[in-house]
């Protein structure tokens, strides 16, 4: 890689889909607000850097991340010459942020949350974490326990600030309406279409007896299973041929009739799209002990959410979801089935309740501006770098 040195790096770490999803609103106000930077996204993982390309194309340079050992990272951080880092969310890396302070390239957490889990597990590190979190120039938590956790292992208060969470400012693109009205007609205009998305190993058998029992109920209902990790899919369906239901595979292009009782989106990158042509949603992860999925993105799309009790990856999100009237916490397979079933029947309830979710993301929207802020101080010794240099990788 041949980047002309005159041109400072901005480098954001994402480690996978979801911390991408969320630093996309922060990408793209960098890029405006700091025309003369290059941005530099690492991810760990293949589908983090699908994400990156399909959402920011050439916009951004996309490199995985390297081994968190010193004589990588230093090889990593002369190929690339950051001005700062930040990194998304979970991610705290003591080689790479020493490495970082070595070099007088100040760290950012963006997004930040610790749940209950990783905090006991970091608490555990003690003095390490401590002198981790003191390389950090600023921490934006996503709410106030986040930030107190970070505070509790380490962080100086000075610099530790909740800002809500970015995936409130998620845009959707103006033509995600016209997608999902044609995902909606290739479904079944007219029938019913309860979806669970992002699903983890032990929720599918649950999912599939409450559909079993809706379909006593609603006949032509659809099941649209979109499993978190597509390489589970053979697993899945041998669940769903067990229990004499008919499937079609989203990668498989084959029709879905109104025989079809089950559409599994295997593929990447039409999750939302999926969302938006539903009826009702339940994000996974939450019935069994994953912290839960992005609640926020069907809420954001007017959709009534269902999500189990494991809810601490979104516990800020979900609690003012609920409290609205825009999101059910559901305890089990029975309560699933039951919520579900009661939507369904009720079209003027789930539009009342879809419009609860709406409301609650447009009126939590503007992390993005406050994330800005910080990070422009963190900048502003560096900001007045050439807005007319270029690069090249």
């Amino acid at each position: 890689m041949n980047r002309e040195l005159s041109q400072s790096v901005i480098w954001i770490h994402a480690v996978s889909v979801g911390e991408v999803n969320a630093a996309v609103p922060l990408i793209l106000a960098l890029k405006r607000q700091y025309a003369g930077f290059a941005i530099v996204v690492t991810t760990t993982t293949p589908t983090g850097a699908d994400a990156v390309t399909r959402q920011l194309g050439n916009g951004v340079t996309h490199l995985f991340f390297p081994l968190d050992a010193p004589r990588f990272l230093d090889r990593f951080i002369e190929r690339i010459r950051p001005s700062a880092l930040i990194v998304m969310e979970t991610e705290i890396w003591p080689n790479l942020f020493a490495r970082c302070q070595h070099q007088h390239i100040p760290v950012m957490l963006a997004n930040a949350r610790l749940s209950s889990r990783s905090f006991t597990k970091y608490q555990m590190l003690g003095r390490l974490m401590a002198e981790t979190l003191a390389q950090v120039s600023a921490i934006a938590a996503q709410d106030e326990k986040d930030a107190e956790r970070f505070i509790a292992l380490g962080a100086s208060r000075e610099i530790t600030q909740a800002i809500g969470s970015l995936k409130f400012d998620a845009a959707f693109p103006p033509s995600l309406k016209e997608k999902a009205q044609a995902f909606r007609r290739h479904l079944g205009a007219t029938r019913l279409i309860f979806m669970a998305g992002s699903t983890r190993a032990g929720e599918e058998p649950l999912v599939l007896e409450a559909y079993r029992r809706m379909r006593r109920e609603f006949p032509s209902l659809l099941l649209v299973l979109a499993p978190r990790h597509p390489d589970r899919v053979a697993d899945i369906v041998s669940l769903i041929s067990r229990d004499g239901l008919v499937a079609v595979r989203r990668s498989s292009e084959q029709t879905c009739t109104n025989d079809t009782n089950v559409y599994l989106l295997d593929t990447l990158g039409e999750l939302t799209a999926f969302y938006a042509a539903s009826d009702v949603v339940f994000v996974g992860g939450s019935l069994v002990p994953k912290g839960s999925h992005n609640v926020i993105e069907p809420a954001a799309l007017g959709k009534p959410v269902l999500v189990g009790p494991n809810i601490d990856n979104f516990r800020d999100a979900c609690t003012r979801l609920s409290a609205a009237g825009g999101l059910q916490i559901v305890a089990n397979g029975d309560e699933l089935y039951d919520a579900a079933r009661r939507l369904l029947a009720d079209a003027d309830r789930r539009d009342a309740v879809g419009e609860f979710a709406r409301q609650v993301v447009a009126q939590n929207r503007g992390s993005t501006d406050r994330l800005l802020a910080m990070i422009g101080k963190v900048l502003r010794p560096l900001s007045s770098v050439n807005e007319a240099s270029s690069e090249s990788f």
